[in-house]
């Protein structure tokens, strides 16, 4: 299992900054370790989206 973050809602926040269109309910069925997957999928994809941007890609 992925180590969990401080507080789940910050997780959330975390998946739902990157993928518009997701909130609460799309979420709330989620075992924790579904949740701790798709919060490193987005992390990855926020970190991929920061290098774009610095190397002048737009994102």
């Amino acid at each position: 299992m992925t180590a969990l973050p401080p507080d789940i809602m910050e997780a959330e926040a975390d998946i739902f900054l990157v993928f518009t269109g997701w909130d609460a309910g799309t979420t709330a069925a989620m075992s924790v370790d579904e949740l701790m997957r798709w919060h490193a999928i987005a992390i990855k994809r926020h970190e991929k989206s920061k290098e774009n941007i610095g190397q002048g890609h737009g994102g």
